[in-house]
């Protein structure tokens, strides 16, 4: 499909003068680039609590932790910044962006936490797992289709 995307991209989608002016802001994607990449790897490699207090999981985390606060500041000071930090004084869209990083991580927590603790508690195999949560699946597929369908009828606030 991405290949098809990109054949019929380059087919209908017109092509328009780069502008000189536009700016890459490599200083605050290379602190983001590094920053992330070495919280990831710090917390890609602890298995256990004890590795957490490694001293080179804590040296990554602290350059991981710098280098995201250098990267917010050299956001804060770009004129054409990477990321445009400042549009998180909107009131509504920082709480926007709050519920939506919590019902990630809800929703993620279900996928991966409770099919765990059904099969690691409850000693049920992979198989029956799927058929408890199957249900569930079902439902959620009729259902949003019957939210969509009621968005489009009456709006977000009718939801």
């Amino acid at each position: 499909t991405g290949l098809l995307g990109l054949l019929l991209g380059m087919r209908y989608l017109k092509q328009k003068p780069p502008d000189p002016s536009r700016t890459f802001d490599r200083l605050g994607f290379a602190a983001v680039t590094l920053g992330v990449g070495a919280v990831l790897l710090a917390l890609g490699r602890i298995s256990d609590l004890a590795d957490l207090t490694a001293p080179f999981q804590l040296i990554l985390l602290a350059a991981g932790v710098c280098l995201l606060i250098l990267f917010v500041r050299i956001e804060l000071s770009q004129q054409q910044p990477l990321l445009n930090i400042r549009i998180f004084k909107v009131p509504m869209y920082s709480l926007s962006v709050i519920v939506a990083c919590v019902q990630a991580l809800a929703m993620f927590a279900g996928i991966f936490l409770i099919p765990l603790l059904v099969q690691n508690v409850y000693g049920y195999d992979s198989i029956m797992t799927g058929l408890v949560f199957l249900p569930s699946a079902i439902t959620t597929g009729l259902f949003v289709n019957v939210g969509g369908k009621r968005l489009d009828l009456k709006g977000p606030r009718g939801i």
